[in-house]
């Protein structure tokens, strides 16, 4: 009896054998058993195809579970359906990665008349997996160029639109800091610029930097590539770039991508990305170059706005005048005397634009500028810089100027924002001279306001 046992067994499990070599799709019989530490699922047998996939030997697999046989690090995927297979005597079916192997499959696993066995049958889907990835990467992307490209077209205000991109591009690629270098090949200076929370800005010690200084590795690095992308600055280091490596160090950089801003073939700028966070549902260097490439366009237009601005003497936020028009009236009245000066600074404008954004900072000079408009005529008033006001009074006196300031500042009380003030009118020495101490006043006026209001510095 216990030789025909023997017999049966050896044939059954030899047909078994051939009939799972007859399955052209990766398969094997799974057997359910118990052990002291729970129930454990074992491979029984395996047929050709599936020793191909796993990249093993079938005596190697007999016996072992699928961690057991370095298929799959963890069996939850696989023992759930198994579970549901040979208890309900159901067809499961779903799709995993083999962690070890590296693969995405698809899996079926059905019952089988053994009783406590079921059949699982795999397909390898990685290269099908890769191609539906890519695909959700590509237009995952395109949705981000595309939101970036209308908010570029619609947003009449130049930096509002800017710092809308960032802030749309750093919802994507979660960097540390995005920012736009802008250059003359001669200098290159940060203009816009966006940081993540608890991230320290950069963009005032990023200003009027030497080009060949800073930027001609990275130029170099474009002569063989469309961007700089350095994925670790610890192989600047290793390279020998010790300037290279320092300058990204002292501002935490651990990473960084750079695509160039280029227009007509001539590069013009930078859109840079600092400690960025690479992921699969995101082609971070497609985003930076195409965004790049129509940021670049915009950048030359509104340095074309700005050149026809500064010739025609008008500043296009504020609607009062310009800077260029201001030193022209000051040349064309430099020896005069009885000409007031007054000086304006807005007070925390820095601060403004770090905790609400610049486009409220806009929106702060644009109401000062209007306030003004209300005790000077707008012909008078020039925008001498990012938050400076000149206002020129013909024909004034110490007194007048003095009462002048007093009801200005007195006003002031009523609004939403605040301003240092200086004045001073001119005698024989001309217009510069009176410039200059209106300057210093002012700036003793700020200087004041900053002592009892620390956190607006």
């Amino acid at each position: 009896m216990s030789t025909d046992k023997k017999i049966d067994k050896r044939i059954t499990g030899g047909w078994i054998d051939e009939a799972m070599d007859l399955l052209q799709v990766p398969s094997c019989i799974v057997e359910m058993a118990d052990s002291r530490s729970g129930r454990i699922y074992r491979i029984r047998y395996v047929n050709s195809a599936f020793c191909q996939l796993t990249g093993k030997h079938r005596d190697f697999l007999i016996g072992k579970s699928f961690i057991q046989a370095g298929i799959t690090e963890k069996e939850s995927g696989w023992i759930s359906a198994m579970e549901a297979v040979i208890e309900g005597e159901r067809v499961m079916k779903g799709k995993l990665y083999a962690d070890i192997l590296g693969k995405w499959i698809r899996f079926s696993v059905s019952p089988v008349h053994m009783a406590h066995e079921c059949i699982v049958s795999c397909v390898d889907i990685s290269e099908e997996e890769a191609r539906r990835r890519r695909l959700r990467r590509a237009n995952t992307t395109n949705e981000t160029v595309i939101r970036v490209i209308r908010r570029l077209v619609s947003e009449p205000c130049f930096s509002r639109a800017m710092q809308g991109i960032l802030s749309d591009l750093s919802e994507a690629i979660h960097p540390d800091r995005l920012y736009v270098l802008e250059t003359d090949r001669k200098t290159i200076s940060n203009t816009y610029e966006w940081c993540a929370p608890g991230v320290k800005s950069e963009i005032e010690s990023l200003q009027n930097l030497s080009y060949d200084e800073y930027m001609l590795s990275w130029e170099k690095c474009l002569e063989t590539d469309t961007s700089v992308v350095i994925p670790d600055i610890e192989e600047l280091r290793k390279q020998g770039d010790i300037d290279g490596y320092n300058i990204l160090k002292r501002q935490n950089i651990r990473n960084l991508m750079s695509t160039p801003l280029y227009y007509q073939g001539k590069l013009i700028g930078f859109l840079v990305a600092d400690n960025y966070e690479e992921n699969e549902m995101m082609n971070t260097r497609y985003l930076l170059e195409t965004v790049g490439a129509f940021m670049a366009m915009y950048v030359a237009n509104r340095r074309l706005l700005e050149q026809l601005e500064f010739a025609s003497g008008k500043d296009s936020l504020t609607g009062v005048k310009n800077r260029n028009a201001m030193d022209i009236y000051f040349n064309q009245h430099a020896g005069e005397s009885q000409l007031g000066v007054l000086f304006i600074d807005v007070n925390g404008l820095k601060y403004v634009n770090d905790t609400q954004g610049h486009a409220e900072g806009d929106r702060l000079l644009q109401n000062l500028a209007e306030f003004l408009c209300n005790y000077f005529p707008r012909d008078n008033i020039y925008r001498s810089g990012g938050d400076e006001f000149v206002i020129v009074t013909p024909g004034t006196t110490e007194e007048k100027m003095r009462g002048k300031t007093r009801e200005i500042k007195d006003a002031m009380q009523k609004e939403s924002f605040s301003f240092a003030i200086g004045y001073a009118v001119s005698d024989h020495r001309g217009i510069q001279q009176a410039a200059i101490r209106a300057d210093q006043r002012m700036y003793q006026d700020k200087r004041e306001y900053y002592q009892n209001h620390p956190r607006y510095r």
